[in-house]
Parts: C-alpha cells; sequence; structure tokens
C-alpha cells in the first residue's frame, strides 16, 4: 500500500539529512522590516524550494517554559510518498535544565527507578 503511514518511531527516530544549501532561516523577528513572513514563504512557495526530489521537510522551533525550567523543541514533519500523499507528524523533544536542582527530583528519580528495577526482579 503506497498511503502507508509512517510510525511516530520513523518519524522522530529517523536520522535527518539536512540538505545545507536548501535550509532556510524565516526572520520571523523581523530584523528586516521590509520583509514579512509571509512574504519570505511566498517566495519560497514561487522558487520551488519543494520539488520532486523533495522526501521530507521539517519545520522546527524552540520553547521555554520559565516555570518549570524546560526547554523544548518542537518539530513539525512533512513526509512526501511517491504516491502523492503528504504524511504530517509533530514532535516533540522536553528536558529539564536543572534536573536535580532539589531533594524532590532526586526522589522522583530514585523512585522512579526503584519500581523499574521491581518490575524487571519479579
Amino acid at each position: 500500500d503506497l498511503r502507508l503511514k509512517p510510525t511516530e518511531l520513523d518519524v522522530s527516530q529517523q536520522d535527518f539529512y539536512e540538505d545545507t544549501n536548501r535550509t532556510v532561516w524565516i526572520d520571523y523577528l523581523m530584523e528586516f522590516p521590509d520583509t514579512t513572513v509571509s512574504q519570505q514563504l511566498r517566495e519560497l512557495e514561487q522558487s520551488g524550494w519543494l520539488d520532486g526530489g523533495t522526501y521530507r521537510a521539517k519545520v522546527s522551533f524552540m520553547t521555554y517554559n520559565q516555570m518549570y525550567d524546560v526547554l523544548t523543541t518542537t518539530s513539525v514533519h512533512f513526509l512526501f510518498a511517491i504516491s502523492g500523499h503528504i504524511f504530517k507528524q509533530i514532535t516533540h523533544r522536553s528536558f529539564k535544565l536543572a534536573a536535580h536542582a532539589d531533594w524532590e527530583s532526586w526522589l522522583y528519580e530514585v523512585l522512579f527507578f526503584g519500581h523499574i528495577t521491581i518490575i524487571f526482579l519479579c
């Protein structure tokens, strides 16, 4: 079946080989006031940035949650099948910046690995 959907593992764990010649950075901070995001995307569309040889495109951005001190990378993957179908998948990777800043985090860590150890020993 040519419309077989890739699994989340296929998308999130598969190596992404970036073609640095085709990498585009969108200026969403408006450092160049004469260009908007819409104009940048329109230029990409008109230039044929995505062509018949494109297998995968990835859009990524990072967010920071100050309350929980967590940094998250969100990626939107577009996989182009030979059937013409476009599969879309969103993946997140988060990590706590100060992972063991207090005794409570150590307690949860010990409890978690203790439970895992008990499961494997039983």
